[in-house]
């Protein structure tokens, strides 16, 4: 490890990481960031280490540079979903950070709606985030997944996050809880 110092900081971070160290981890991954060419995959730890350290500022910054510099990687939609949600989630500055961005529309228009509030300010303000989510749903049910470029955007959804926040909206969500199970089915179906 010594020999190659790169080496040496992402074990380093990844360890640190692990043991919930996450100052010490975000030190060597800002040496890791550093260097000229590093792969997508150190700029997600780095992402998600900053997300767990709290500083989602940075997080939000850093899934911005990752979308510009790594179109491919969808990581970086969810995580910066993610972080604005729990952080300053507002209907702008959610989509002038997904601007460019380049999912396949009705995943794009899911993961949007799906970026629920934790606190709301009205019962109206409930209604339209509901109503939003219900109408992206019902578009990405209908979205003929065979392209694998969307299969593997899709796996992120389904991967990245679940749709339990219907229950803070106190209605019955049974129908929409199998309606998005029933999507999960029918994609898993058609990608085995």
């Amino acid at each position: 490890l010594q020999g190659n110092e790169s080496l040496f900081h992402r074990y380093s971070a990844e360890s640190y990481f692990l043991s919930g160290d996450y100052g010490a981890a975000l030190e060597h991954y800002d040496y890791l960031l550093a260097e000229p060419d590093y792969p997508a995959k150190i700029l997600q730890q780095a992402v998600f280490t900053y997300s767990k350290a709290g500083e989602h500022d940075r997080a939000i910054k850093l899934c911005q540079q990752g979308i510009t510099q790594f179109p491919e990687e969808s990581f970086f939609v969810y995580h910066l979903i993610h972080n604005l949600q729990i952080h300053k989630l507002e209907d702008d500055t959610l989509e002038a950070c997904l601007s460019g961005v380049d999912l396949h529309p009705d995943i794009l228009a899911f993961e949007k709606a799906r970026a629920f509030l934790m606190v709301y300010q009205s019962v109206e303000q409930m209604q339209f985030y509901r109503d939003r989510y219900c109408q992206a749903l019902n578009q990405l049910v209908q979205t003929d997944f065979s392209d694998q470029k969307t299969q593997k955007q899709l796996w992120n959804v389904f991967a990245s996050s679940t749709n339990f926040y219907l229950a803070y909206h106190c209605k019955n969500d049974l129908a929409l809880q199998r309606q998005y199970a029933s999507c999960c089915h029918q994609f898993l179906s058609q990608v085995y």
